[in-house]
């Protein structure tokens, strides 16, 4: 599967500091949220190389 670089940069137009990302109602928290109901829930850990940037990992 190929990720566009353009749908991030969208996404994280407004990223100022992690909690956008991983907090209560950051990005992360609303992808895995639901609107894709035959996907299991994505279960973020530290091997996820877009987590390790933001999160200096």
């Amino acid at each position: 599967m190929t990720i566009d670089v353009k749908l991030i940069d969208q996404l994280l137009t407004d990223y100022k500091k992690p909690e956008d990302i991983i907090g209560e109602n950051g990005l992360l928290k609303q992808l895995t949220k639901g609107g894709w109901p035959s996907l299991p829930p994505a279960q973020p850990h530290r091997g996820c190389p877009i987590l390790r940037v933001f999160l200096k990992l």
